[in-house]
């Protein structure tokens, strides 16, 4: 070969290169199961996927999945480096995936629809509609199935205790104040709506909030990211309980209104509002199963009238609370109405943080990922007996020590950079003043909840427990 031709082999521009297939699976098996939807990312070689291109996913089998792309990289020429992808419910049987450059499947069989309208801003998937406030208070202040109300004002609460050090000290309740909502992603596969504000009390806010909310198309169920920022005085701002509550309207009987919730693995607490299992008097077989599975009992008339007409005397539990105070145990207990003594009703090691209160005619399931890792952490029912029950889901539990954010200790004299370096000579720590400051740490949580339309049976429970606490996930 000649020195001529060897030059021009050198500056010959290379041959575009074509996109290999992306090969995705799920990270662990039963695929999307209750999730409400995925979403990943895929990573593509420089020069070989325009800026402007689309995707196309593909089932194992063949099928075409609706998705929704987005580019979230590029490579330094312009191409594409890395995209992210949303899939739609029909993913949800299919065990492994490739994502190609190509003209995706068509819309899914039920669309997402985002629409503003002065205050609010409504989210429908084509199985439940979310009415999210832009002001005010509520976050969510409505969440229908169909026709029927599942939950409405959902909304955060926070205690703040001003002297840590007095035994019982007193504290304030504030409530979520909305600075600021808008949409990220309007569909038509995921939706996404950020809200920001502080928690208000009176005249005082503080601690502000940014909220993700994630809904998919076809989906029950949706995800909440909530984030807080602390920008308090350490000395007199400290949290004494912090969670996310909604409203759950229950419409149905008392024996018809059904309490689920977990404890380790798969064990769950399963009652009803008013329990007519285990009684002296037998209502019968059939009554007895279908209140077991959380079904519809039959008119009471056709019960053993011994228990029919005492049913006025059967006890309507409708407060129950699990506490995880600590990695090692929580406790579950139980009472009839505020005013009344706490009955206990179970305990273990680690609880799955997942629960739901409703009715035959539907109701609310909710969980809080990573729930013991994150303790205190807290899961309260209040009011199940009445026309709405209240459910809070803590993630610093009220029942635990405030949150105490001091720095550990004073300085210990460092007050000059010699005696600075001489404390690091010791201890490894680089103090200087100020640097034990928490002003501006900010702490993330997951959370996740359903509109059920009827009383979930055992093995869904167990499936929605199981997105809580290890959400699917598709990768490359």
């Amino acid at each position: 070969m000649t020195g001529t031709s060897t030059a021009h082999a050198a500056t010959s521009p290379a041959a575009p290169r074509a996109a290999e297939p992306g090969r995705i699976a799920w990270l662990e098996k039963g695929g999307l199961g209750s999730a409400p939807g995925t979403t990943f990312g895929v990573a593509w070689p420089k020069g070989a996927v325009k800026a402007d291109e689309t995707f196309a996913l593909t089932a194992g089998d063949g099928a075409e999945i609706p998705v929704q792309s987005w580019p979230t990289a590029y490579w330094p020429d312009g191409t594409l480096k890395w995209t992210a992808h949303a899939a739609a419910r029909e993913a949800a049987k299919a065990e492994d995936f490739t994502i190609l450059p190509g003209k995706a499947a068509a819309t899914p069989a039920k669309k997402i629809a985002v629409k503003k309208s002065g205050s609010t801003i409504t989210v429908d998937t084509g199985t439940i509609t979310a009415t999210i406030g832009t002001k005010g208070s509520s976050l969510i202040r409505s969440l229908t199935r169909d026709t029927t109300e599942i939950a409405r004002n959902g909304r955060l609460v926070l205690h703040r205790q001003q002297h840590i050090d007095e035994p019982g000290g007193t504290y304030e309740s504030y409530e979520s104040d909305i600075t600021e909502a808008h949409i990220e992603q309007d569909g038509p596969i995921r939706a996404v709506i950020r809200i920001d504000g502080k928690h208000r009390h009176r005249g005082h806010s503080w601690l502000p909030f940014s909220i993700r909310l994630y809904f998919y198309a076809g989906a029950e169920s949706f995800r909440m990211v909530h984030t807080i920022t602390y920008d308090g005085d350490q000395q007199k701002d400290f949290i004494r309980g912090l969670g996310v509550r909604f409203d759950v309207p229950m419409r149905d009987k008392a024996y018809d209104r059904h309490i689920r919730i977990a404890g380790e693995d798969k064990g769950f607490l399963t009652e009803a509002v008013q329990g007519v299992t285990g009684l002296r008097r037998d209502p019968g077989e059939p009554v007895r199963k279908a209140q077991i599975k959380g079904e519809k009992l039959p008119d009471p008339s056709t019960w053993d009238q011994r228990v029919t007409t005492r049913l006025q005397y059967i006890p309507h539990w409708g407060d129950y609370t699990l506490a995880q105070l600590s990695a090692d145990g929580f406790t579950l207990r139980k009472r009839t109405k505020h005013g009344h003594g706490w009955i206990p009703a179970g305990g273990g090691g680690r609880a799955s943080g997942f629960g739901y209160v409703g009715g035959v005619s539907g109701g609310l399931s909710f969980g809080l990922r990573d729930f013991w890792q994150k303790h205190p952490a807290q899961l309260d029912i209040r009011s199940a007996q009445t026309d709405a029950a209240t459910v809070t889901l803590w993630l610093y539990s009220p029942e635990a020590q405030p949150m105490d954010l001091r720095f550990y200790h004073d300085g210990m004299g460092q007050d000059t950079y010699d005696e600075q370096l001489e404390g690091l000579e010791i201890t490894y720590e680089d103090y200087e003043p100020k640097f034990g400051t928490p002003y501006g740490i900010a702490r993330t949580s997951e959370l996740m909840f359903w509109a059920n339309d009827t009383t979930p049976s055992a093995d869904t429970l167990v499936e929605q427990a199981a997105a809580v606490r290890t959400p699917p996930q598709l990768a490359a």
